[in-house]
């Protein structure tokens, strides 16, 4: 029997540029949020630029959406 309560259940969202994905990831850190940087490959919402996204913990899909908009991130 797997165990699955210690599975951790991550999102992804498309940035675009490495640019934006780092500044993401500096003010999701800032807010005690843990990312990481990574391809975009198979992403359903990647729209353009280079091709890289961020991901985390699906329970706080909400909240990071909202940080990002409130930084200025597009389409957030």
């Amino acid at each position: 029997m797997r165990n699955l309560k210690n599975k951790r259940v991550e999102c992804r969202l498309p940035i675009g540029t490495l640019t934006d994905a780092m500044r993401a990831q500096s003010l999701l850190s800032a807010s005690g949020i843990r990312c990481e940087i990574v391809g975009a490959d198979g992403v359903r919402e990647r729209r353009e630029g280079c091709g890289y996204a961020i991901t985390f913990p699906c329970t706080l899909e909400g909240q990071v959406r909202r940080i990002l908009r409130e930084a200025g991130l597009r389409r957030f």
